[in-house]
């Protein structure tokens, strides 16, 4: 099975693209909503959360696990692969930040305003991954640390979030006013998507890691068959919160437009 680890339903922004693009293979899901946001989390509990995270979905069967989380991609990925994963040497562990610099890299733009949070803004991942492949594109990064606690607290659509999100725009474009192209660098600011396009003077791209990454875990397939191999394909998904799960229900009900039956865990 593949295994998507999330601060909370965030990464239900991922799942839903790979289930689109790749829906044979049969996820885990879990958010760990008791400890969300990681946006502000230190760089050690970051760590210890995500492998927290990683260990519960080996458990669960999955050989291969996706950090559907920026904060934890940034801040954690590079040393639990380095210093952690060899205890588990037939698993692996990606995260969602290189494919989606890689993708979006193709596309022209030179002048990229990235908005995420205080954690992923902090570690300078997006400016360096951006930097490696393409020294000609710069990237402005604002931290909007209010959005994934208010989506996590069932506030899309209201107004109180449409205004924070229109005061953090206000504030990106005074350090950016030339930017041709937006990045929701947090998995939690796609369900803020339609907020941002109205907010914004500009009308550029603005783009969500969902489809980039669910596109990159197909070709990450496909040249690791050795991996592929291994993964079952029965289409079964399953969903599991350590916080509320009647509100991740209503969340993820709503952005999926069906019923998802989703279980507490303690992890």
């Amino acid at each position: 099975m593949i295994g998507f680890f999330d601060s909370g339903v965030g990464g239900l922004t991922i799942i839903e693209e790979v289930h689109k693009l790749i829906p044979e293979y049969s996820t885990v899901y879990l958010g760990d909503s008791a400890r969300a946001p990681y946006g502000n989390k230190t760089h050690d509990e970051l760590v210890k959360y995500a492998w927290q995270g990683a260990e519960w979905l080996f458990a669960k069967g999955c050989d291969l696990v996706i950090f559907a989380c920026n904060s934890a991609s940034a801040s954690a990925l590079r040393e639990i692969q380095q210093q952690k994963l060899q205890k588990f040497p037939d698993k692996r562990i990606l995260g969602v930040i290189g494919p989606t610099v890689e993708e979006i890299a193709k596309r022209g733009h030179k002048n990229i305003l990235v908005l995420s949070t205080v954690a992923t803004k902090e570690s300078g991942a997006y400016a360096n991954e951006f930097k490696k492949l393409n020294p000609d594109i710069q990237v402005f990064s604002h931290a909007c640390p209010n959005w994934g606690p208010m989506v996590e607290q069932g506030m899309v659509g209201t107004e109180e979030m449409f205004l924070d999100v229109k005061r953090e725009i206000s504030e990106a474009e005074k350090k950016a006013s030339d930017y041709d192209a937006v990045l929701l660098a947090c998995t939690h600011y796609p369900y803020v998507q339609d907020d941002v396009k109205r907010a914004l003077y500009k009308n550029v791209p603005v783009y969500d890691q969902g489809g980039l990454v669910a596109l990159s875990l197909k070709g990450y397939l496909l040249r690791h068959p050795e991996i592929e191999s291994g993964l079952e394909k029965n289409s079964v998904y399953q969903y599991f919160v350590t916080g509320d799960p009647v509100l991740a229900q209503k969340i993820a009900s709503e952005r999926f437009g069906f019923d998802v039956d989703i279980k507490h865990v303690t992890v």
